[in-house]
């Protein structure tokens, strides 16, 4: 296998924790705070990317080893790119009208994330009351979203490239064995020899009488 391949295998699998590690911290804290609340509201976009973002972590933990048959997993590489970019729509669609002051912001992530429940109602809070304090998080959760949706696309782009040389050095080598006469075992084939055919009996000639002598 070839040492780019390896190292850039490497970047990208640990690209792939790290981010997925922090998406996972984030959204679980997140979630723990409104499982938390007495009345807390689950949103099904953030359980969607909190499932996602876990089980990309615990792939890439699994395929973290430059192993050649890990790179024959750039289908599934290139599964969790499409299913981490519908994380990263899903998301952004909740904040795109005004960002950190857009509505969602104000009354689930903000509220809950500021433990707000234990002051105000659900309904009772405002922009000026919640802030932006906690933006920077929901952001970095934006960001490592894209970034590793972005690194799981690399790693499927790299398994492709680097089966498909891998299987054109293999052909190479076996038209290169199959004119020295090597089998695929790596044993050198003998010369071959014709098949001999087996001998022909030799006919018996019938005994001729001997002649009696006259008396």
């Amino acid at each position: 296998m070839q040492t780019w391949a390896i190292v850039f295998y490497l970047l990208f699998r640990i690209g792939e924790i790290i981010g997925s590690a922090i998406v996972v911290g984030i959204l679980g804290r997140f979630q723990h705070f409104v499982d938390a609340a007495p009345h807390g509201h689950n949103d099904s976009r953030i359980i969607y990317s909190l499932v996602i973002a876990s089980l990309s972590l615990a792939a890439s933990l699994i395929m973290v080893f430059p192993w050649i048959r890990f790179f024959y997993a750039f289908i599934l590489d290139f599964i969790f790119f499409i299913l981490w970019i519908v994380a990263f729509g899903l998301m952004a669609n909740l904040t795109v009208s005004g960002g950190c002051h857009s509505t969602w912001y104000v009354t689930d992530w903000g509220y809950y994330w500021g433990r707000w429940w234990t002051v105000y109602p659900t309904g009772n809070v405002t922009t000026t009351v919640v802030g932006t304090h906690n933006c920077g998080d929901w952001r970095a959760n934006l960001a490592f979203t894209f970034i590793t949706a972005l690194l799981y696309f690399c790693s499927a782009v790299l398994g492709i490239a680097v089966v498909a040389f891998h299987r054109s050095e293999r052909r190479d080598q076996i038209e290169r064995n199959e004119k020295r006469g090597v089998t695929a075992d790596g044993l050198e084939q003998g010369p071959q020899q014709t098949p001999q055919s087996a001998p022909q009996p030799v006919p018996h000639a019938a005994p001729q009488p001997v002649p009696q002598a006259q008396v």
